[in-house]
């Protein structure tokens, strides 16, 4: 397993308490159609796992005290997940607002929040034909990759898992975890994370097939799922983040809505920075602004088209850092073959591409100083600062050229 020593860093933690807005209601329960499939998907019964809830105790609450409170609302802790100090409570069936709601107004408790079900981030194509990786163009890929080729950086890709026999994946995939089950089996069980793996870093200059944004990076598969309609708890996206960052991965993505809006997954991509490496997330597709504050712990990304409008179906709002192509992306399918796909999860996974560029043209780059790097060297579609497109459309020439000259960057810690 390829590993890195990196130098740890502060990170502001996000501990804003979240709810269950009626846009994220409706993202989570809307049917999923995906790639070139065609297929719907059914809902889960219930848009949070039942009998389960969240909760992180503040720093310093002696482990008895807080059995004592979680035993005042008929809950009991499973256990923290893996590298964090968020717990797994169980909790009455039926009962999961509740209980949340009582702990998160409990003075010792920093956050309760319930294990939300989050869809897959994809869209019908709008066009299956438009264009041969359009998006590669656009965001200056070529002119980068005469610079840098993402040369041993790792990505993480958080999904359904990966198809390792594909042959534009199958020299680049590493060993790999299924969070959900803690085995190693990490098959794609639904064809998202295939597509998404290809976006990122699918193989290159071979002559067959799509090129990815990443040539050389590796691709670390984190299956977070077992669900053939893709749906993934935000426990299991968590548990996954942090072991892919205890593997030495650079760079995770997440293609999944709503991911954004989750303080247990922000502490683990906490711990990821902490590690140095950085979380990509895709903004959602249900075309509105769910009301998310801006999480200095990720970065989420829109999707726009090939004229660097916002994709009609892109969420957007205060929590977007950065836009990407996300229109008919040509990339690899589960089984062996290739198709277009549309939505914020090629967005991300293209952007996570240009992070693994950014860090491997200057390897002595922070995480913080990578991202302002993406967000500075970014076309302002429309001024420094847009909803839509956060910091700008993302730009790989202008983002590696800026990664090579610069000794240091200066990294703005204002919050918009």
């Amino acid at each position: 397993m390829h590993t890195k020593t990196r130098n740890a860093r502060d990170s502001r933690a996000t501990c804003h308490q979240t709810r269950l807005s009626r846009a994220l209601k409706a993202a989570l329960v809307a049917g999923l159609i995906g790639g070139t499939s065609g297929i719907a998907h059914a809902k889960p019964e219930k848009p949070w796992k039942e009998g389960q809830i969240l909760v992180k105790p503040k720093g310093g609450l002696a482990a008895g005290e807080f059995d004592k409170i979680l035993k005042r609302g008929n809950a009991q802790s499973r256990g923290a997940i893996d590298g964090l100090p968020v717990h797994v409570v169980s909790v009455p069936p039926q009962a999961e607002e509740a209980v949340a709601r009582a702990l998160a107004k409990n003075p010792n408790i920093e956050f309760a929040e319930l294990d939300m079900a989050v869809d897959l981030a994809a869209t019908t194509p709008n066009d299956p034909n438009y264009g041969y990786e359009w998006h590669l163009t656009k965001i200056q890929t070529p002119a980068a990759w005469d610079n840098s080729k993402a040369d041993n950086i790792v990505i993480a890709v958080l999904d359904t898992g990966v198809d390792a026999t594909h042959p534009d994946l199958a020299g680049k995939l590493l060993p790999g975890y299924n969070a959900v089950d803690g085995s190693n089996a990490t098959a794609d069980i639904n064809g998202h994370g295939t597509a998404v793996a290809g976006t990122a870093a699918a193989t290159t200059n071979n002559a067959s097939g799509v090129a990815g944004v990443a040539w050389n990076a590796s691709i670390l598969p984190v299956r977070v799922s077992n669900s053939s309609d893709g749906y993934a708890y935000w426990s299991d996206v968590a548990r996954g983040l942090t072991w892919a960052a205890d593997q030495g991965a650079d760079v995770a993505n997440i293609s999944y809505d709503g991911v954004s809006n989750s303080s247990t997954v922000a502490n683990a991509a906490q711990y990821m920075r902490s590690k140095n490496g950085l979380v990509v997330v895709a903004a959602g597709n249900s075309g509105i602004d769910p009301g998310f504050a801006n999480n200095p712990q990720m970065i989420s990304v829109s999707a726009t088209d090939s004229a660097d409008a916002k994709a009609s179906w892109s969420n957007y709002g205060a929590f977007i850092d950065v836009a990407a192509p996300g229109v008919s992306i040509q990339t690899t399918s589960r089984g062996g073959g290739y198709g277009n796909w549309s939505g914020t999860s090629f967005a991300s996974p293209i952007t996570a591409g240009a992070v693994a560029m950014i860090m491997a043209a200057n390897p002595a780059l922070s995480a913080d100083q990578v991202e302002q790097i993406l967000k500075d060297s970014a076309d302002k579609i429309a001024g420094d600062l847009h909803p839509y497109y956060g910091y700008g459309r993302i730009n790989v020439a202008n983002a590696v050229s800026m990664a090579m000259s610069s000794a240091k960057v200066a990294v703005d810690s204002q919050a918009p």
